[in-house]
């Protein structure tokens, strides 16, 4: 009997061991992140009394589904009385962009919401350096610029086409990581959420917005249309078979403390 008990403890230990050592890099996750960053000078800085239009301007989601592929959205938010939308701006009709840390990507099934207008969005490359928000390596171009041609929501897939990533941001140091979170790291950025100047931030993503008032027949888009800039906001979500593995092994440690006690007795 006492060599059973042993035995079976020590398969719970081996048990816990190959749980503790499964790489989260397998998990699929999640980072939200906000478009909330102007730079000085921005028009979104001044939406009436010279106050800094109120932020967040859009929520990014970029979900790492396996090793070589993610999906992307942009979407545009409303804060109290104003509405901002994506419009395309610049020769290029730049509407938004990323810095991804491998740009070797193939991007698909792109979808987006029309708001005003008939625009047509298409995977533009490299977005370049956009003016005052940093460099972006890959962006998305519309077919149409200004604000009589605005879309709420940009969705997109995008493929690895060599090696793999490891997780989501640079700074896990998985390896390769999808978002390079350190870049365009700034100390002059305007905080659109609490105002604050001077506020110290990366910027990994970036869009054009369109400020508008009032909403469905009655929506206008006026003249305050700029860059802003955006950065990671939470830590990463595990995916749900992750969260059943946390369960798993806190389970076994609790079969583990309970045949250790028995043991004891």
């Amino acid at each position: 009997m006492m060599r059973l008990k042993t035995l079976s403890i020590g398969f719970s230990v081996l048990a816990l061991i190959s749980f503790m050592t499964v790489s989260p890099a397998s998990a699929v996750s999640v980072l939200n992140g906000e478009i909330f960053l102007n730079p000085s000078g921005s028009t979104l800085n001044n939406c009436g009394g010279g106050t800094v239009c109120p932020g967040a301007y859009a929520s990014v989601t970029v979900t790492l589904v396996d090793p070589t592929h993610v999906t992307v959205l942009f979407h545009a938010l409303t804060q109290g009385s104003f509405s901002y939308l994506f419009g395309g701006a610049g020769p290029s009709g730049n509407i938004a962009g990323l810095v991804l840390t491998n740009t070797n990507v193939t991007g698909s099934l792109l979808t987006w919401t029309n708001v005003i207008g008939t625009n047509t969005l298409s995977f533009g490359g490299n977005a370049g350096s956009v003016d005052g928000v940093g460099s972006y390596n890959f962006g998305i171009n519309a077919s149409d610029n200004g604000s009589s041609h605005l879309v709420q929501d940009i969705g997109f897939t995008l493929t690895l086409n060599s090696g793999t990533w490891g997780c989501l941001t640079f700074t896990q140091g998985c390896g390769t990581s999808v978002i390079n979170n350190t870049a365009n790291s700034s100390t002059t950025w305007v905080n659109s959420k609490t105002g604050q100047t001077n506020f110290s931030s990366p910027s990994w993503a970036e869009a054009h917005l369109s400020v508008c008032t009032g909403s469905g027949a009655t929506l206008s888009c006026g003249t305050i249309t700029a860059w802003s800039g955006g950065a990671a906001i939470s830590s990463q979500v595990p995916e749900p078979g992750t969260v059943t593995l946390l369960g798993t092994g806190l389970l076994l440690v609790g079969a583990l403390s309970r045949r250790l006690n028995r043991f004891r007795k």
